[in-house]
């Protein structure tokens, strides 16, 4: 089948001789379709002729006209420079987040040629009045400097726009839209300095501006140009959304006669495939499969930028040569990322004391995590440190802040460390001086070891580095944030070009890129609803009642704009595959197909029965596998050993018990291997180390009492709390001299252990009828038990940490405080004896405080020379419910010594029994926060 090219090029040349179409010009989407409509004529040229003047419709308005088009950070600093003369004080930073949008905003206003932009502007200030605007409230509105300033906005922007249009056409440059209403404006003038062109032919257009409608429809009108429309009966002749922009501009019948459509939708045999996929890898995998049978002339529709870099990466031998047009954007580099790093440091990322200077340990954790310093430490530092290495250094320094000399030393004094690291924190000038350094260095160095797309960014990012140097030079209001926006608005604006062959049998774009080109295949990738067509909406400060009003476009014409593109892209073609993601996608719940695949299977494909449509749902083989089964440890030799050396020498704690309850493979990771988690430096505190600091602000108040060796009362307790701020104070100090309470969590843990605690001793005073000597704290018991197994005797060394340790004449109190929850239903039980109680793994409660009574009936009442008969009482205060009566029933000693001996002799003939193995729990609610469960895998 022809190309909609081909067949133009076939009815142009059947009216106009070769040799006329030098004087004739060509104008069609974008400068790849000019490409490919030169390709069409010389098909048809027996002989060289020379080339008619072929344009894409941006290079055609701005090739006739005086403008030169700006880059966009030349028109940011422009616009800024207008501002600052109708609003002196507006700052940099906060400019450049609306700076964009506003020059969107005025590229459309006159690409679209509003007439009266007094009267735009003036809308939409009343339209913000109007979303203000309360009438069920009967008191007067009361407008503050701060929304007057809000509805000044728009006004002074209406004033910029005309004063910024005046400066670029001084200087003789102007924005894209600028130069498409000044060529409208001055239709006439062009005609007359045009006069080489005999005609002009208007190819493939589709979603013009009115501003290209009128240059057309004056030039149709003067029958200097004729229209060529690339669209197909099937959605021209109904209401189909495809073909909605076609027919407004058919009613208007302005653009002459119209060439007759293609029939070819319903009509043609098609295969249709639709591939549901997992995720985006699956995609790449699946692109691969398809390639394999696939004929040269196949496009890949890209609509996500992320993924080419997975598909290059996927391509079969036999298309090695292909041609991707689309171009990636800078934010993609991993040298960019880099770079963005650098500036945060700078930005944010450091703490002045006096004059000396420290750096945040997280950016230069997430500095040794980049891959490019990766990379250029792995070369540099092999017989030194490694970057993980390097890593773990700093942790053991356990610091939030580090100085400049630690800094400089754990990285071995390297260039790059000390180009990065300075001693003072650099003006933006010199960061751009710095930026350009570590650039070289890199490019001396480390060059040779990029690969080939990020040596290409690398020469990218070498003109970006000059830029923005140079554009930042004498600029004293840009500050460090400031350089960070502008280096991202350049990322936005930058794309690597793939230097590519345009007719390789193998093509990579973006739809947009598609326009007018015809392939025999296409595979679209990620054709789910709002990527295809796009939720994503333009930003504007135009409302959408105003951009009706004003015709100008709204999110209904770009879902139409999509939906055609679409459409005459499947045209031609003759084998269509459809991937897309069917995978959950967080609260939006599972990702859907587009709306385009559902109508292609419930109305194209009705329509036309040559369309025969495959449906596959691609996933991954379930294989068994090691992570998927149960683990088993079988007891060794070697683990033998180490269990007798943790029963009889370390000992057995309440929480090694309790973990060996719950989970026995988790007791094995912990208490055999003994493997811990990762060593992190927070710079807010934990749950867990919240529960030290409540500890410790205790026992520091407790040493004093024994120290004076006062009788504990209300006086007591109540002097006590005079002092508790300090208290508390000097141990934030203590452990956490480097973290910030001024703000965030942790400000909320600091107020919050001050109510706790607070609190506490308010309940003290309450329930304390009687006094009480504090006789111990954070006091170790420890106890033998000895067990016969299998002819062998071991004694089994049992220990714990008691809180606090209170005497008074009711007997002797052991204290456990919990900042976590606690409630009373965690100590009581029925039809159960205390026995089988304590051996069922949720009651850790109340095996914490019979095994502390077991510890100081056999030990404590015997060292602090008590009475044999002395009462042993157990009770837990819990910080979250502090009224909670959490005190241990009275049970006897010999009943408390029964149980506690049971227990000791269940969990050492299970740990002594060489044929039981260590194996995971069974409920999966303790796998929830265990530290291994990613070893276990036992979440998936």
């Amino acid at each position: 089948m022809d190309s909609f090219f081909e067949k133009v090029v076939s009815e142009i040349l059947g009216i106009h001789n070769l040799s006329d179409l030098e004087r004739m010009c060509f104008v069609v989407p974008s400068r790849r379709s000019a490409y490919f409509l030169k390709k069409a004529l010389s098909k048809h040229a027996d002989l060289p002729i020379i080339s008619p003047f072929i344009f894409s419709i941006d290079d055609f308005i701005t090739e006739h006209t005086d403008l030169l088009i700006a880059d966009n950070i030349q028109l940011i600093f422009e616009l800024y420079t207008c501002y600052l003369e109708e609003e002196p004080e507006t700052e940099f930073n906060n400019f450049l987040n609306w700076a964009p949008t506003v020059l969107k905003d005025f590229d459309l206003i006159d690409q679209y040629m509003v007439g009266d932009t007094d009267l735009l502007f003036a809308f939409m200030s009343e339209a913000d009045a109007i979303k203000r605007w309360q009438p069920e409230v009967e008191s007067e509105i009361i407008i503050s400097e701060n929304v007057q300033n809000h509805f000044d906005f728009h006004r002074k922007t209406g004033r910029v726009y005309e004063l910024f249009k005046k400066k670029l056409a001084l200087k003789g440059i102007a924005y894209k839209g600028m130069c498409y209403k000044l060529m409208a404006e001055n239709l006439e003038t062009f005609l007359n300095t045009s006069l080489s062109y005999k005609h002009y032919y208007f190819v493939g257009l589709n979603a013009l501006s009115i501003s290209e409608s009128q240059i057309i429809e004056e030039l149709v009108f003067r029958k200097k140009a004729t229209c060529y429309w690339d669209y197909d009966s099937f959605f021209m002749d109904s209401n189909h959304q495809a073909g909605e922009i076609l027919r407004q501009y058919q009613s208007k019948d302005k653009f002459g006669r119209w060439n007759t459509p293609e029939n070819i939708l319903v009509n043609d045999a098609k295969e249709i495939e639709f591939y549901s996929c997992s995720n985006d890898s699956m995609q790449s995998k699946v692109v691969y499969e398809i390639l394999l049978q696939a004929p040269q002339n196949t496009l890949i529709v890209v609509p996500e930028e992320s993924m080419v870099r997975k598909l290059l990466f996927s391509l079969p031998v036999k298309f090695q040569t292909y041609n991707v047009s689309m171009g990636l954007g800078l934010n993609n580099s991993k040298l960019f990322s880099f770079y963005q790093l650098i500036m945060e440091i700078y930005q944010k990322g450091y703490q002045l004391k006096g004059k000396e200077i420290s750096y945040h340990f997280s950016f230069l954790k997430n500095l040794l995590s980049e891959p490019v310093v990766a990379q250029i430490f792995s070369k540099a530092l092999d017989k030194k440190m490694s970057a993980a290495q390097i890593s773990e250094s700093l942790i053991a320094d356990n610091k939030v802040y580090l100085d400049l000399d630690r800094i400089l030393e754990v990285f071995h004094f390297h260039p790059l460390i000390e180009l990065i690291f300075q001693k003072n924190i650099p003006s933006v000038d010199e960061i751009c001086n710095i930026l350009i350094k570590i650039h070289q260095l890199i490019y001396i160095n480390h060059f040779d070891d990029l690969d080939p797309l990020e040596k290409e960014y690398w020469l990218l990012l070498k003109e970006v580095l000059f830029q923005l140097s140079d554009t930042v030079e004498s600029k004293d209001y840009i500050t460090i944030t400031g350089l960070v926006l502008l280096l991202k608005e350049i990322s936005k604006l930058q794309k690597v070009p793939f230097a590519g062959d345009p007719e390789a049998g193998l093509q990579l774009m973006s739809m947009l890129e598609t326009r007018c080109l015809d392939f025999d295949h296409i595979i679209f990738l990620s054709f789910n609803e709002g990527i295809i067509p796009s939720s994503n909406r333009n930003n504007s400060l135009i409302p959408f009642d105003a951009a009706l009003h004003f015709n100008l476009p709204v999110y209904k014409d770009q879902d139409d704009i999509m939906s055609y593109h679409f459409y005459r892209l499947m045209m031609r073609a003759k084998h269509v595959s459809i991937l897309y993601r069917q995978n959950s996608s967080g609260l939006g719940g599972k990702a859907e197909k587009s709306r385009f695949a559902l109508q292609l299977e419930h109305d194209l494909a009705i329509r036309n029965p040559k369309i025969v449509i495959r449906k596959s749902e691609v996933g991954f083989r379930k294989t068994e596998s090691p992570n998927n089964k149960e683990i088993k440890i079988r007891k060794t030799d070697e683990i033998f050993d180490k269990i007798v050396q943790i029963l009889c020498n370390r000992g057995l704690s309440n929480t090694s018990i309790n973990t060996y309850l719950n989970c026995t493979l988790k007791f094995y990771f912990e208490q055999i291997l003994q493997l811990e988690s990762e060593n992190e430096i927070a710079e807010s505190i934990q749950a867990d180390v919240f529960g030290i600091w409540i500890h410790k602000t205790l026992e520091n108040i407790g040493k004093n009492w024994i120290k004076q060796n006062k009788t504990i009362n209300c006086t007591t307790l109540s002097e006590s709390m005079q002092i508790l701020d300090s208290e508390i104070d000097k141990v934030k100090k203590e452990l956490f001299a480097d973290l910030d309470f001024n703000s965030g969590l942790n400000k909320i843990y600091y107020l919050m252990a001050k109510e706790l605690l607070s609190k506490y001793f308010k309940t003290r005073i309450e329930n304390s009828d009687t006094g009480f000597n504090l006789v111990g704290l954070e006091e170790r018991l420890e106890a033998i038990h000895s067990i016969k197994v299998q002819n062998s005797i071991y004694d089994i060394k049992i220990k714990g940490f008691i809180d606090s340790i209170e005497y008074n004449e009711n007997g002797l109190s052991l204290i456990d405080y919990k900042t976590g929850k606690a409630l009373a239903s965690d100590l009581t039980f029925s039809k159960l004896s205390l026995q089988d109680a304590i051996l069922l793994p949720k009651m850790d409660k109340l095996r914490q405080l019979v095994f502390y009574s077991y510890l100081a009936t056999e030990k404590l009442i015997v060292e602090l020379k008590l009475p044999h008969n002395t009462p042993v009482n157990a009770r837990i205060y819990a910080f979250r419910n502090l009224e909670e009566n959490l005190a241990l029933a009275k049970f006897s000693k010999e009943e408390i010594k029964q149980s506690v001996e049971n227990l000791l002799n269940e969990i050492s003939l299970g740990l002594l029994d060489k044929l039981e193995s260590f194996n995971q729990t069974s409920d999966k609610k303790v796998c929830q926060n265990c530290s291994y469960n990613i070893i276990c895998n036992r979440l998936d």
